[in-house]
């Protein structure tokens, strides 16, 4: 399947890095084919679900981005 057609699927894990009011959260996010990456975000939240959708949403833009983009660079 092409990635310009292609769906992105995600699934990620969630890590506490720091406690406190707002915490900070290491997610690690990775995809299926033709987005198969893992990433790696640091990201300041209240609950880790917050902190999941955060690092979905990430992946998800970072991945718009890659399929967009030109072959050349």
């Amino acid at each position: 399947m092409d990635k310009r057609s292609a769906r992105i699927l995600v699934s990620c894990t969630v890590d506490p890095l720091e406690e406190g009011p707002c915490r900070l959260w290491e997610v690690t996010a990775w995809g299926l084919p033709p987005f198969d990456y893992t990433r790696h975000y640091t990201i300041e939240a209240q609950t880790d679900d917050n902190a999941a959708k955060e690092g979905l949403r990430r992946f998800e833009e970072e991945m718009e981005n890659l399929r967009y983009a030109s072959p050349e660079g």
